[in-house]
């Protein structure tokens, strides 16, 4: 689901330099354009840090289980789905 964020946020970019380049609704395209942006940043930033999250733990235990509690007690909505 957060790819598709992602996704959305590309096509708003695209949308928005459409409406700058026709004349009528410039302001509402910057402002998408802007928000596009500072979606993708938030999105990348998050991404990011949830992966270095992960790593972290698959590099300090090497065993399945361990590495399992690791990611469940760094990430406890995660074991929501899970019995």
């Amino acid at each position: 689901m957060c790819g598709l964020g992602m996704l959305l946020a590309v096509a708003g970019i695209a949308l928005g330099a459409y409406a700058v380049r026709r004349d009528r609704g410039r302001g509402l395209g910057y402002a998408g354009i802007a928000m596009s942006v500072l979606t993708l940043v938030v999105a990348t930033g998050t991404l990011v840090w949830f992966g270095r999250q992960a790593v972290q733990c698959a590099d300090r235990y090497s065993g399945r289980l361990e590495r399992s509690h690791c990611l469940d007690a760094r990430f406890p909505l995660l074991k929501a789905g899970r019995p």
